[in-house]
């Protein structure tokens, strides 16, 4: 089936882009709207997402990519916004009060739901929700944060949740800001790459089967256990490959001297939260300083809770080691790993009695929410998604299909409002009962080191969705602190409270500044990082 061009009119009717039932109505734009063929890859490899990846993700996460649009937008002028889901000839806006333009997708059978992913011109990607929809309000099924609804067909009445109704979801209409063109920029290079007028929505679908109200921890449950299994993996020369168990040598080596574990962070898994730092020359050296104990413990990051992750660990031990071993470990962690680290460190003894006699020498906390984020706080949740889908997009191929299929289930269970529900997630509330009861241990032996960042972003576009303007200084909209993206700075190295089980020694914490150009998924591509972890590990 060959690409097809529709021209943007200006106009405040729906307009088609594709047979079916694919409608666009987009009040002050002139330009064109290329619906892809089945198959075909957008312009360019990498609208702030890179396609070819992207597709191996959707197809991990239980998902189809359904429709791919392109838009060159030549003209935008302005119309004044009325509400959300305006009726026909109003305008729309979007969750964040812009101006919006809206998509119609058909529900092409009853047991599925959409999600867009929208990437504008600057290559800044966000995950866009369906609309309530007011011609069918009595249609909604509720999912807190947004809603899924089957809203009325052209010229029809409202229709009910199933095949022939049609999803409507609110696009940002207006241009994003770009950056200045970049000659040294080879054509190929990925991450954002930007082209006056160039937009891509994505539309998503998956099947609905157990993923509605209460089901959605079953659903997370059901993806996490077959895509993201417990193990406990050993790190070779070659890196960690989640395909090679434990053998009685590894178990003899993890009991035979000081060894050191790596514990990822959420939506991600040991390969791909650690890929660079593992796959760095220098890493061979810090291996070696524990004779080749390294190992790395996969574990789902939605449906279990750090206690819970913890206490499958020292299961795991506990079989497989002899009665009479004292393993001794040395953490590198990374964002709510480091949740772990404290659990396995400060409540070891409250989550195992009478289990493994093992010893935490010391734990190097990469990015670790000790205070939580606020982007795990109610409306937020869709705003983490979207950081973690733009902080991604320069990870190396396999980490970054593993953790964007994780963002992708994310995305799913998002769109059912039962993120309340997954305990994996629920531990980064910062006002939730997990971080003030953890919060409230008493200090282990453990000898803690931190890394933290303050990040500023450089491209306009992202600027744009994160930042606000409080005189010279850009600061974040929702935190209004430094952070990297996705945790505050000071969280990284203080509990918040009037007692912290960190050192307060300048030597035991490090917090990068906006020079240093990192963002909570980009820690361990930089040389300065792996060089510190090493320093401190081997001191």
């Amino acid at each position: 089936m060959p690409t097809t061009t529709v021209q943007l009119n200006d106009a405040t009717s729906f307009i088609d882009l594709a047979p079916g039932g694919y409608q666009l109505r987009a009040p002050g734009l002139r330009g064109t709207v290329k619906d892809l063929a089945a198959g075909a890859t957008e312009t360019r490899a990498a609208e702030g997402v890179d396609a070819e990846r992207l597709r191996l993700a959707v197809a991990g996460a239980d998902a189809l990519l359904v429709k791919v649009f392109e838009m060159d937008v030549s003209r935008t002028a302005p119309v004044t916004g009325r509400a959300p889901t305006s009726g026909a000839g109003g305008a729309a806006l979007t969750r964040s009060g812009e101006p919006a333009m809206t998509l119609r997708v058909p529900r092409l059978r009853p047991d599925t739901d959409y999600a867009v992913l929208y990437t504008d011109e600057s290559g800044y990607s966000r995950w866009i929700l369906p609309n309530p929809g007011a011609a069918a309000a009595a249609a909604v099924v509720s999912s807190g944060a947004a809603s899924v609804t089957a809203t009325a067909a052209p010229g029809g009445s409202a229709l009910t949740r199933g095949a022939g109704a049609t999803v409507s979801f609110n696009l940002p209409r207006d241009a994003a800001p770009l950056p200045p063109a970049d000659p040294a920029k080879a054509p190929g290079t990925r991450g954002p790459i930007s082209i006056i007028g160039r937009r891509v929505v994505r539309v998503l679908l998956w099947v609905t089967d157990d993923i509605v109200g209460r089901f959605s921890l079953k659903a997370a449950q059901k993806w996490e256990e077959q895509q993201r299994p417990y193990g406990l993996h050993p790190v070779g020369p070659a890196g960690i490959d989640a395909a090679v168990p434990m053998g009685p040598e590894d178990w003899r080596r993890l009991a035979a001297g000081p060894a050191l574990l790596l514990l990822h962070g959420t939506f991600s898994s040991a390969q791909a939260g650690f890929d660079n730092l593992v796959g760095d020359a220098s890493f061979a050296g810090l291996a070696g300083h524990y004779g080749g104990r390294v190992f790395a413990f996969n574990h789902p990051s939605m449906h279990h809770s750090p206690a819970q992750n913890v206490q499958t660990l020292l299961g795991q031990l506990k079989q497989q080691l002899p009665a009479d071993a004292r393993p001794t470990f040395d953490l590198v962690t990374h964002s709510r790993g480091g949740l772990l680290a404290r659990e396995l460190s400060e409540r070891r003894a409250e989550l195992d009695p009478g289990g493994v006699d093992l010893k935490v020498r010391r734990a190097v906390l990469v990015a670790g929410p000790n205070r939580g984020t606020i982007l795990a706080d109610g409306d937020n949740w869709i705003s983490l998604a979207d950081r973690y889908t733009n902080f991604i997009t320069k990870l190396p191929d396999n980490a970054y299909t593993l953790t964007m299929e994780g963002i992708l289930t994310f995305v799913k269970v998002m769109a059912h409002g039962a993120l309340a529900g997954l305990p994996g997630l629920a531990c980064l509330n910062p006002r939730g009962d997990y971080l003030k009861r953890i919060n409230g241990a008493a200090k282990p032996p453990t000898v803690y080191h931190s890394i933290g960042a303050s990040f500023t972003p450089s491209d306009p576009g992202m600027i744009a969705q994160l930042c606000k303007r409080v005189g010279d200084k850009l600061v974040d909209r929702l935190f209004g602190e430094d952070n990297d993206g996705v945790v505050p700075a000071e969280g990284t190295f203080s509990t918040g409270g009037a007692t912290s089980p960190f050192s307060p020694l300048p030597e035991h914490r490090q917090v990068y500044s906006l020079e240093d150009r990192m963002n909570h998924c980009n820690y361990f591509e930089h040389d300065v990082v792996r060089r510190q972890i090493g320093a401190w590990l081997t001191a």
